[in-house]
């Protein structure tokens, strides 16, 4: 951590010693911007108007202003050959000799005025030559010049935020002191916890999950046992009937046939934990249950003359059995629909 650091502390005062040097130590393509405004400014002045005296920083504008230059010196050519002509035609009029001028000043004057001619040559072909560099590195130094800038300024953004960093990491390290924090060790220990939770939790599902099958399969055995109780219940009231229209008074058979049935249905409520059983109209059957919350009444609704189940809920607790009456419902399957709410109901922890 030390380590680390030490080298981001390294690597950002050398950012910052770049970003300075920068500023304090222009580049030299900003000393010669400065040079050419200099030159631009004071070696043409008798053409106030120029082209590149009003556009200092535009090199393709050169030509032009040197091409108007020599159109401005063949006028003024012009002008000196025209005053001559005249200042001669008035000397031949009033025959006046002209100033008379020695051979050697000639001499001398020609001499000037070839090196006068052959400096202007030099000059025009270093300046055709200037011009043509100019027009080949233009491109690549401002190029480099645009990409110079954009490197500062990225330089000097990354230096701001590296500073919002420091700052931020200063904060949080006095928010939360090197005692508070928690270590590699107490996290890895924290983690170990957690994986010996989630595995003894993962064994009790399983375990649960074994018991709860096994109690469903205990819960279909009973469930078919009731359906076998059911149709003796049915088959004891038939022969009750019978029993009933064929004798008048009272017979030995028909009050063990009566004890049977009502033993079988004390069995039958035993067996389903039924405590009571009551028909509050005549579509309408209430059962109470004894299950782990306490005792609970199912309330079944059936249709008017047709006696298939209609709904069904449970009043004591908002249970939620809209699946399971929907499946009662579309297959009329009530004992099917018993053995579901008992199983949400006594699967429920208390």
């Amino acid at each position: 951590m030390a380590g680390t650091s030490t080298m981001s502390d390294m690597d950002l005062n050398a950012v910052r010693k770049l970003a300075q040097s920068y500023t304090t130590h222009p580049l030299h393509l900003t000393a010669l911007h400065a040079s050419y405004l200099d030159r631009a400014t004071s070696d043409l002045p008798t053409l106030s108007d120029s082209l590149i005296s009003l556009q200092p920083l535009n090199p393709s504008l050169l030509e032009r202003d040197v091409a108007d230059h020599k159109d401005y010196f063949t006028k003024i050519k012009f002008k000196y050959l025209e005053q001559e002509s005249k200042e001669r035609f008035l000397r031949y009029i009033l025959r006046e000799d002209p100033p008379s001028l020695r051979a050697a000043h000639n001499m001398q004057l020609e001499q000037t005025n070839t090196a006068l001619k052959t400096s202007l040559k030099t000059s025009k072909l270093a300046l055709e030559s200037s011009s043509a560099q100019v027009r080949t590195l233009a491109p690549q130094i401002d190029a480099l010049h645009t990409q110079t800038l954009a490197d500062a300024a990225e330089s000097t953004q990354l230096v701001k935020e590296i500073r919002d960093m420091e700052l931020e990491l200063a904060r949080l390290r006095a928010q939360h002191p090197p005692e508070s924090r928690m270590t590699i060790s107490r996290a890895t220990q924290i983690l170990d916890e957690q994986v010996d939770t989630l595995q003894q939790l993962t064994k009790e599902l399983h375990v649960r999950t074994q018991a709860l099958g096994q109690k469903k399969g205990a819960l279909q055995g009973k469930a078919k046992e009731l359906e076998r109780v059911e149709l003796d219940r049915i088959a004891a009231e038939a022969r009750l009937g019978e029993a009933k229209r064929a004798s008048e008074g009272r017979d030995g058979n028909v009050e063990k046939l009566v004890s049977w049935y009502t033993n079988a249905i004390a069995g039958y409520k035993d067996l389903m934990g039924i405590v009571g059983l009551s028909a509050q109209t005549e579509n309408e059957l209430r059962v109470v249950y004894r299950t782990p919350r306490g005792d609970r009444t199912l309330c079944l609704i059936f249709e008017p003359g047709t006696g298939r189940l209609g709904d069904a809920r449970v009043l004591e607790e908002k249970l939620d059995i809209t699946e399971a009456v929907d499946l009662a419902v579309a297959g009329n399957d009530v004992p099917g629909l018993v053995r579901r709410v008992l199983a949400l109901l006594r699967s429920a922890r208390t």
